[in-house]
């Protein structure tokens, strides 16, 4: 829904997207996807903190290290450097690679690195969940129970009589 929310919102609403809107909307679901797994991937290891931590990796880190309208060798030299594999800056120039320069402009490197995020979303969900199972049994289904229970019994009575 929030990359849906986005590209009604850049385009129909407010005109920004004129063409090409289902490409911007295709790197806004890989973005959103990929905060989204690794929100619920690590809400599994940090609780109450995730989300602080989402809110420096995706909030604080997404806007300095994207840069706007300066491009990373204008920023600091972290932003910067955070500038050529943070996902906030892979969805901004894949954005302006679409919209401004017909997606040339090494795009396919900015969808690479959403797709990564999105992966390694993919893979904290997946560490969650091995996590979350560990050391649990399968519950059984309450009729098979009730047939291993009347099973032992008829043992135990044929044991008893002999």
């Amino acid at each position: 829904m929030v990359s849906v929310i986005g590209a009604v919102t850049a385009g129909p609403v407010f005109h920004v997207v004129d063409h090409d809107l289902a490409a911007v909307w295709a790197l806004g679901w890989l973005y959103s996807a990929g905060v989204v797994l690794i929100g619920i991937g690590l809400h599994t290891f940090l609780k109450k903190w995730t989300t602080l931590a989402l809110m420096v990796l995706f909030v604080m880190l997404n806007f300095t290290s994207s840069g706007g309208v300066f491009r990373p060798e204008l920023q600091n030299g972290f932003f910067g450097a955070l500038h050529g594999f943070w996902t906030g800056a892979g969805f901004l120039e894949g954005a302006r690679s679409i919209l401004y320069f017909g997606g040339g402009a090494g795009l396919g490197g900015h969808v690479l690195t959403l797709v990564v995020w999105l992966l390694l979303g993919g893979a904290a969900l997946v560490a969650a969940a091995l996590y979350e199972g560990r050391g649990r049994w399968p519950v059984e289904a309450p009729a098979e129970a009730e047939e291993e229970l009347e099973e032992a019994e008829e043992e135990l009575e044929e044991a008893v009589a002999v």
